[in-house]
């Protein structure tokens, strides 16, 4: 992982080569979300780009499909007016997030 508090990770791999690393942000705890990196070079470096998938911890999982459009399945969480995570257990639900990246993206430095 790459902070502190960045756990329950799960790597899949797209087809030109690049590992895409899918994983839960959990603090600070009213903000955490489910984000996804991305490694050029064999899971040696990662992009320092986080991607935001969803809202809320979550043990994310997700596949590959034949095209590179990654699935993620996530818990997921509602806002309230502040923008941060509501707090009612109530207020999580399931999300599968289909999405891809492009095929031009660099690494960021």
């Amino acid at each position: 992982m790459l902070l502190w508090g960045e756990a329950h990770g799960q790597t899949v791999q797209l087809s030109d080569g690049r590992l895409v690393l899918v994983h839960d942000r959990r603090y600070p705890h009213r903000q955490a979300e489910t984000v996804a990196h991305v490694s050029h070079d064999g899971g040696r470096t990662w992009d320092r780009r986080a991607y935001h998938l969803a809202f809320g911890n979550s043990y994310p999982s997700s596949i590959v499909l034949e095209d590179d459009t990654i699935v993620t399945v996530a818990d997921t969480g509602l806002l309230d007016e502040g923008g941060n995570l509501a707090s009612s257990t109530d207020l999580w639900t399931s999300a599968a997030i289909r999405w891809k990246l492009e095929r031009t993206l660099s690494p960021s430095p």
